[in-house]
């Protein structure tokens, strides 16, 4: 699976996307089984000139910092996702890979906005798309 979008750093605190699976299926029906996620998160250490990942499970991995620095202006985001591991990147250079569990019923939610605790946003986004891609081996990701 893959998702990919622009996001307009506005210099902000907390923006980005989200990937969600509940044992119920739809946001916060049942159990939240995983949370995948990319953009702005200024409350982890070392984050605040530094775009961030998200992965709850295993053991709440919880916010890290995906070392590519922000700059204001136009970003383009990704997660890739496939079998238990993930990757992040930011403009096109891969970033981070993080194992995970995988949600039982899959990722049925979906989210852009502003995380919590964020007041009067600007967020803009554009281009955004998830597209269902098979990928061949996750063996051969490679940070660059």
């Amino acid at each position: 699976m893959y998702d990919s979008r622009f996001a307009y750093d506005t210099v902000g605190t907390r923006m980005g996307i989200t990937l969600a699976g509940y044992s119920g299926g739809t946001w916060g029906s049942g159990n939240l089984q995983q949370f995948l996620a990319i953009g702005i998160y200024d409350q982890t250490e070392g984050s605040k000139d530094q775009y961030c990942g998200r992965v709850v499970f295993p053991n709440s991995i919880g916010w890290f910092p995906l070392s590519a620095f922000r700059v204001e202006g136009w970003q383009k985001m990704e997660i890739v996702f496939s079998d238990g591991i993930a990757k992040f990147s930011v403009n096109d250079t891969a970033i981070q890979i993080q194992n995970y569990d995988k949600p039982q019923n899959g990722f049925g939610c979906f989210r852009l906005g502003a995380f919590a605790g964020t007041t009067n946003p600007q967020i803009f986004f554009d281009d955004l798309s998830i597209v269902k891609t098979t990928v061949t081996s996750v063996d051969q990701w490679q940070l660059y």
